[in-house]
């Protein structure tokens, strides 16, 4: 099998078969991740996955495998902090964190880690709400149902009950990441398929035929107690799963699958995580705010991180993630610049901050003409040594603290 290999942003020409190319031209999964085109000389085509990294099955059964510009290790350690595993420790995964092995194998093992912690405890289970058409009452009767059911044959009555079951969405959408994860051609190890397999029996319990299909936003709405809070870890790598993993059944005979993780939204939740994580107790950090334009509220806007002061609730910073090379010297594009000042113009806020992954580039700032806005370019070594970065982590916080005059 002769793999294609190739880096985020990367053009690279190749010769594709006509039943890959059509995989990459018309799949739903892999829809503004992949662009393809004709080589304008030869019978290649020119390939390049934007800012998508991860691993591709084609139906041919080769892989195109994209690697992220940051080094395995911290695009690992960037998972595990935008998924709020800030105490997680390498230790376990030190024999596995070198540049061969592919992210999603990584995931697959603190996947299964958790799962076998909440199998340890036991599954939850909860009472349900029922309705079937039984030959005896149970808890009580739906007489609208039963005169449609039974209004001829009077041998069954339709009952209304609760039912205490392990067949609730908890379980199930750790029951279906299982399913995910334990199909398809991307995974080589087959160690971790061995497990998958074996977690995948231990879970079939949960089979009720339903072949019930979750959408990662379920997740969003559970609500946690203290029978349920060592569930959190679990759904918060299920929604991982669930968003970063596609399947495809109608290309050939063999089922296609991808596992493409966007550096833009990686980056922007990590840098989030830090801050809420870091900065002072006095600020309030809050992600995906919500925002109009106009007075109308038709043009919505979303910046990345608006930061508060607790005290009075007032937004002090906006700050955006751009996941962009900046060559040295260079200033942030014009439309970073302006979608900026818009966020500070409807928040009323002074500062706007700009931060992107540090290459050849140095931090700048100005202010706005005729404004009291002040933009700054904040950047973050990504490629550091982990205990590099977990102060590069406390420094972005210190440098956002000084940004906003605390």
């Amino acid at each position: 099998m002769n793999n294609i290999e190739l880096l985020e942003h990367q053009d690279l020409s190749i010769n594709l078969s006509d039943e890959d190319r059509d995989f990459l031209i018309n799949s739903s999964i892999l829809k503004d991740k992949i662009n393809i085109k004709r080589h304008p000389i030869t019978d290649e085509y020119i390939i390049n996955p934007q800012q998508y990294v991860g691993i591709i099955a084609l139906p041919s059964n080769k892989q195109i495998k994209v690697k992220s510009k940051v080094r395995i290790q911290n695009l690992f350690y960037m998972i595990c902090v935008s998924l709020g595993f800030k105490d997680f420790e390498f230790d376990d995964e030190k024999a596995f964190l070198n540049e061969e092995i592919e992210i999603h194998e990584l995931i697959i093992r603190m996947f299964l880690k958790e799962a076998e912690t909440i199998l340890r405890a036991g599954l939850h289970r909860k009472y349900v709400e029922t309705q079937e058409n039984l030959n005896v009452v149970r808890g009580r009767i739906n007489f609208n149902e039963d005169l449609k059911f039974n209004l001829i044959m009077r041998n069954r009555i339709f009952c209304e009950f609760e039912e205490l079951t392990l067949n609730i969405a908890e379980n199930q959408v750790i029951y279906q990441a299982t399913k995910i994860l334990s199909r398809g051609s991307i995974l080589k190890d087959i160690k971790i398929k061995d497990q998958l397999n074996n977690l995948l029996q231990r879970l079939s319990i949960l089979d009720d035929n339903n072949s019930v299909n979750y959408k990662s936003n379920i997740i969003d709405k559970f609500v946690y107690d203290k029978m349920t809070e060592h569930y959190m870890p679990i759904h918060r790598l299920c929604k991982f799963i669930l968003d970063h993993s596609s399947f495809s059944d109608d290309v050939g005979v063999n089922q296609a699958q991808a596992f493409m993780i966007d550096m833009n939204i990686l980056f922007e939740k990590f840098i989030t995580h830090i801050l809420i994580d870091g900065m002072d107790n006095k600020f309030q950090v809050k992600d995906q705010y919500n925002l109009y334009l106009d007075k109308s509220n038709k043009y919505k806007m979303r910046p990345d991180i608006v930061i508060s002061e607790k005290k009075t609730n007032k937004e002090i910073i906006v700050a955006d993630c751009k996941y962009k090379r900046l060559a040295k010297d260079a200033k942030s594009s014009n439309s970073d610049i302006y979608q900026l000042i818009s966020y500070c113009n409807v928040t009323n806020t002074h500062n706007g901050v700009l931060i992107y992954p540090q290459y050849e580039s140095f931090g700048d700032s100005f202010e706005v003409v005729n404004s009291t806005i002040k933009v700054n370019q904040i950047f973050m070594n990504l490629n550091a040594e982990i205990n590099q970065l977990k102060i590069e982590s406390a420094n972005l916080c210190q440098k956002l603290a000084t940004v906003s005059g605390h």
